[in-house]
């Protein structure tokens, strides 16, 4: 979709996770987004002592500032989540508006190495969780966990910039906003305009 990740070389986490598609407990992109994401949040959380959040439809946020993204790409084989975290770079293209990394969140250098062992230990633990007590557990987390909930944002739709009120997420993963008075469903193409 002409978007690339920019990382400083041996600086940041960028790592591929291959699930068996017959493996999971059902075959929803966005329930694997979720289950990722609330895996990546947990480790990210330990690590900065709190004000992680998860920014729709798959961004992993420090307060106001990007910390990290999720990709899921799907096959009736198998499952692809793309992970990369801002680790070790502290200084970053200037066309980027909000990023931050984990050093300069915690002011410690950390091994990428390690961090992707402990986000591949959550993503198991939680696959497991879902597996025994289905998806709505995880959904009501990735719900309280949502960035900018019950907040205004300015976004641009289709290339129109407008204010929006970011209300839940819905069980199938569209982002239910409120515009001008009236609720609607996104399922794409939102851009959000955040500035650190």
């Amino acid at each position: 979709m002409g978007k690339s990740w920019l990382s400083a070389p041996n600086q940041n986490l960028a790592m591929t996770i291959l699930l068996e598609t017959a493996q999971l407990p059902d075959t929803r992109p966005f329930h694997l987004s979720v289950c990722s994401a609330l895996s990546c949040q947990q480790v990210l959380t330990e690590i900065s002592c709190g004000d992680n959040q998860i920014k729709w439809p798959n961004d992993l946020y420090w307060k106001s500032r990007k910390l990290g993204g999720l990709l899921i790409e799907s096959s009736s084989s198998w499952q692809i989540i793309g992970i990369g975290i801002n680790v070790n770079q502290t200084t970053f293209d200037t066309t980027l508006p909000n990023p931050v990394s984990l050093r300069q969140i915690t002011g410690k250098e950390l091994d990428p190495k390690t961090l992707a062992q402990r986000i591949a230990n959550a993503l198991n633990e939680q696959i497991q969780a879902w597996r025994r007590d289905g998806f709505h557990p995880l959904l009501k987390q990735y719900r309280n966990q949502l960035f900018g909930k019950d907040a205004s944002f300015t976004v641009r739709e289709n290339g129109k910039e407008k204010v929006i009120r970011i209300l839940d997420v819905e069980d199938e993963g569209a982002l239910l906003i409120e515009e001008e008075g009236v609720q609607r469903s996104i399922v794409s193409g939102l851009e959000w305009i955040i500035r650190a």
